[in-house]
């Protein structure tokens, strides 16, 4: 068997990263954690943009296997029996070429201001 793919993002926005700066913020719970914070903590107006990745991603997967299998039926004192032999060899290239640009220092665009 063969198989090739190729994947090719000629680019988009990878993640965003947003901060605030809060006080008194924590986990209660032993099985299931349970956030514990201020009402601070869910206004959008409290983050501010801080950092946004953009990615550029071209990628290469090729896989060649060749797969053996035999068996043989006999007599074996008057009873059937069969014997089975086989073997399986696959090789696999992978390249993924991915380019990052992070972008940072955003002044005053902060969370609220991208809500739809």
């Amino acid at each position: 068997g063969y198989s090739q793919s190729t994947e090719k993002d000629p680019g988009g926005i990878a993640g965003a990263k947003f901060v605030g700066d809060f006080t008194g913020i924590g986990f209660d719970g032993s099985r299931k954690p349970h956030l514990v914070a201020g009402d601070a903590f869910y206004d959008p107006t409290s983050f501010e943009l801080d950092e946004v990745e953009w990615e550029k991603v071209s990628g290469k997967d090729k896989e060649k296997n060749i797969r053996l299998d035999l068996a043989r039926d006999y007599d074996l004192a008057g009873n059937a029996a069969q014997v089975k032999f086989g073997g399986k060899l696959s090789r696999r290239d992978k390249t993924s070429d991915t380019e990052v640009w992070v972008y940072d220092d955003f002044t005053g665009v902060g969370l609220d201001g991208l809500q739809s």
